[in-house]
């Protein structure tokens, strides 16, 4: 049996919001992987069926190559953590990754189970090292990397 899927916990979140703007790499990167999981589950569940028609819809914003703002969320957490064009197209390439893995998630089994682990992964996604040399946007990019072993690792299969 199928639990019923609501859209009611599928809003953006807004990078600058968290800890008042504060936050640090792990917790701005959980946020960016919230705001696309979030805009992910919205749009298959009503591309499903699986929500009333009268629901909210998909992501409003994107275009044709990047349907859900992945560009605009990379970009936006690059700059909360100072980071270059280089550091943007790294954390851009790692957060298409694990839209990638959302969406085939949500879309192979489309029920609460998923989207609960999915809603799960901003605990403990990484720990910092502390390796010398090291930047926010690096330790960005181990959070989001750790999200996407732990959707690999994790699916309810």
């Amino acid at each position: 049996m199928i639990n019923p899927i609501s859209t009611g916990r599928t809003e953006r979140v807004s990078l600058g919001g968290i800890d008042g703007g504060n936050g640090g790499p792990g917790t701005l990167a959980a946020a960016a992987m919230t705001t696309l999981s979030s805009r992910v589950a919205t749009t298959l569940t009503g591309q499903l069926g699986l929500v009333d028609p009268d629901a909210r819809g998909g992501h409003p914003g994107g275009s044709a190559n990047d349907a859900y703002g992945v560009g605009q969320v990379a970009a936006e957490l690059s700059a909360s953590l100072g980071g270059g064009p280089a550091d943007t197209g790294r954390l851009t390439r790692a957060l298409h990754e694990f839209t990638s893995e959302v969406a085939a998630l949500i879309a192979a089994k489309p029920h609460s189970s998923v989207l609960g682990m999915v809603a799960g992964l901003h605990f403990n996604l990484v720990d910092h090292d502390g390796r010398p040399g090291s930047t926010d946007a690096d330790y960005a990019f181990a959070a989001i990397q750790a999200g996407i072993f732990r959707l690999r690792e994790d699916a309810p299969w």
